[in-house]
């Protein structure tokens, strides 16, 4: 994943290095193990958490527990999960005898390195509707195979035209603009914490391993758009002292409001 200073870059010059299906860029995996050492960036969407709990015959929340850390984002303010490094040279979890442990199931972001998705719209149309894209980031290992971006992602069996991928921005982006209008209508952090579980009880871990994914995502997000639309039905800034809108709901165990 890029650092600071390349994802400043790719702001600024986003249109310019949009990549289509049929562009081509040079690179080979020659399994070196480079691109999982000194890395506190991966995160896991809900399909990589599924996909990898299954592969490790684990629960969603079984494998949180055991490899990952859940935080709010200090800028998306959206729970994530990200795979938690160990030592200090910041290793991968899951990453075995210099070898990924969970090849078959990786993270999609894993999975497509060195190419990154984007899904925004163009500089120029900024109130346009976000487009599908890919980069190439910066890498200094592998080789030089020239590839498109359709041939690599379709060797690695994954859709040029993601319909999870597309479904899960558009619902962080409506997450990340209901929490911003919740905070900004009185909702008190004891309530944003209880909003925040929620978001991530239903998104991440209320899932039939057994069952297709895709079917359980999509319900899973209509259920959870249509619950917080009701409490902004009845209010974003209930009187002092009123029960809490979610009472089951405990604090996230790991958030980090400072990252």
């Amino acid at each position: 994943m890029p650092d600071l200073e390349q994802l400043k870059e790719i702001a600024e010059n986003l249109d310019e290095m949009r990549l289509g299906p049929d562009d081509t860029f040079r690179f080979k995996c020659y399994g070196c193990g480079k691109c999982c050492r000194d890395r506190e960036d991966i995160l896991l969407n809900p399909r990589d958490l599924f996909r990898l709990a299954k592969h490790l015959k684990l629960e969603p929340n079984q494998l949180i527990d055991r490899y990952c850390e859940t935080y709010v984002g200090p800028q998306s303010l959206v729970p994530l999960v990200r795979l938690l490094p160990r030592g200090k040279n910041k290793i991968c979890p899951l990453l075995k005898d210099n070898r990924c442990s969970v090849h078959a199931s990786k993270p999609i972001v894993c999975a497509l390195y060195p190419l990154g998705r984007i899904y925004a719209a163009p500089k120029d149309k900024p109130d346009a509707q976000p487009e599908l894209g890919f980069i190439l980031q910066q890498t200094t290992c592998g080789g030089h195979k020239t590839n498109t971006v359709r041939d690599y992602l379709e060797s690695f069996g994954i859709p040029l035209e993601d319909e999870f991928y597309l479904e899960w921005n558009t619902l962080l982006m409506y997450l990340s603009g209901y929490s911003r209008e919740a905070l900004s209508k009185g909702f008190t952090m004891h309530m944003m914490d209880a909003v925040w579980e929620t978001i991530h009880n239903v998104l991440y871990l209320h899932y039939d391993m057994e069952a297709d994914f895709q079917i359980q995502f999509s319900a899973n997000a209509f259920s959870l758009r249509a619950m917080l639309e009701q409490v902004k039905a009845a209010t974003f800034a209930p009187p002092m002292g009123s029960p809490c809108l979610f009472p089951t709901m405990k604090r996230i165990e790991g958030i980090d409001q400072a990252k």
